[in-house]
C-alpha cells in the first residue's frame, strides 16, 4: 500500500510473486546478508501494471529470542531494502527497512511492515501524476522462502 499526494492510500498487488532470499553466512547466526532474487508479475500500481525489481544486498537482523531448537518464530528487521518500480507513466523506489518474523520450521521470512510506520518510504518519484508522494510511507506484507547452501537456517 502506497501513500498518495493527498495522504490517502493506494493499494497494489501482484498476481504472481516468487521472491527468494539466499542467505550468505554461517547457518547459525542472528545477522545475515541476503541477496533478493525472484520475480513479480502482473503487479498493479499507479496508472497501470508496474514492474518490480529487487535491488542490491539486503541485511537480515533477527533480534527476537531464540532457543537451541529449530522451531522458533524469531522477530527481526530486514534492512537496506530497495525495490524499484516502474511503468510508462511512473517510476519510484521503495527504500528502508521492514519488520519481519522468521519461521525456522518452514524456513520462511514473513514481512509484516504495516500501519504506515514510515520505516519503508517512497523515493525518487518521477511522473506518477500525483499518485505517489515522495517520502510517503509504504506498507508491505509478503512471505519470502529462504535458502542457504549451508542447509536449514537456525537462529541461536
Amino acid at each position: 500500500m502506497y501513500e498518495t499526494q493527498s495522504g490517502s492510500s493506494l493499494s497494489t498487488g501482484c498476481s504472481s510473486t516468487r521472491l527468494d532470499l539466499t542467505v550468505r553466512s554461517g547457518a547459525s547466526s542472528s545477522a545475515f546478508v541476503v541477496v533478493p532474487g525472484g520475480s513479480s508479475t502482473g503487479c498493479s500500481g499507479p496508472l497501470s501494471v508496474i514492474s518490480h525489481v529487487h535491488v542490491g544486498t539486503w541485511q537480515l537482523d533477527l533480534t527476537g529470542p531464540a532457543t537451541a531448537g529449530g522451531a522458533d518464530v524469531v522477530d527481526g528487521v530486514l534492512r537496506q531494502v530497495r525495490i524499484d518500480q516502474a511503468n510508462a507513466a511512473c517510476r519510484f523506489s521503495v527504500v528502508g527497512e521492514a519488520r519481519v518474523r522468521f519461521h525456522e520450521t518452514t524456513q520462511r521470512l514473513e514481512v509484516v511492515e504495516t500501519g504506515r510506520s514510515g520505516r519503508l518510504r517512497q523515493s525518487g518519484v518521477v511522473g506518477c501524476l500525483g499518485q505517489i508522494r515522495e517520502g510517503g510511507a509504504v506498507d508491505w506484507k509478503v512471505t519470502f522462502d529462504l535458502a542457504s547452501p549451508d542447509g536449514a537456517v537456525t537462529v541461536r
